[in-house]
């Protein structure tokens, strides 16, 4: 928190989610690969999805990430928060590198690991127990982030973590397949 250029720490971490799930995306339409799971809102076949996703995956996150630290400032500032949208930034971009096995993991094992395996872990309960975990984890880390950077009570901050999660995912869903 006291670092001259805290925000730019924050901004390293969301980039370190997303270029290397961009990299990895391109790499799997290369070899053929095709993402699995529910329709997006987006209405790109299925056969170009990764190659258009390797574009707009770092411009999402980083709105996200935006989106995310800007609702917690306004909702810790009516909870009582002392800290600014810049400690936001900065710690809130942390939650999202830590996703960053379970988010990409389908993808990585389509790419690298022999069929039956890269197809498992695409199935539904799979996909289901690795998305839960994300956001569990996103969720925990962010409100222990909140909780240090606008100085407010575990309840309040995770008040303030929950509802700012809710617009970030939904951005996020609205670019996933």
């Amino acid at each position: 928190m006291g670092e001259e250029k805290k925000v730019v720490y924050g901004f390293a971490a969301v980039l370190t989610l997303a270029i290397p799930y961009a990299i990895l995306v391109l790499i799997s339409w290369a070899r053929g690969g095709m993402p699995s799971g529910y329709e997006p809102f987006l209405r790109i076949s299925t056969e170009s999805y990764y190659f258009w996703q390797t574009f707009f995956t770092v411009p999402v996150g980083l709105i996200g990430w935006i989106l995310f630290a800007g609702s917690a400032q306004l909702l810790c500032g009516k909870l009582g928060g002392q800290g600014s949208f810049e400690e936001n930034l900065a710690v809130l971009g942390f939650p999202f590198v830590l996703m960053l096995p379970f988010s990409w993991l389908p993808e990585f094992m389509g790419v690298f690991a022999p069929h039956p395996w890269g197809t498992a872990i695409s199935s539904g309960p799979v996909t289901a127990i690795r998305v839960s975990i994300s956001v569990i984890w996103l969720g925990a880390v962010s409100v222990l982030a909140l909780k240090q950077a606008q100085r407010l009570s575990t309840s309040r901050a995770s008040l303030a973590a929950i509802v700012s999660l809710i617009p970030t995912i939904g951005l996020q869903m609205t670019y996933l397949h």
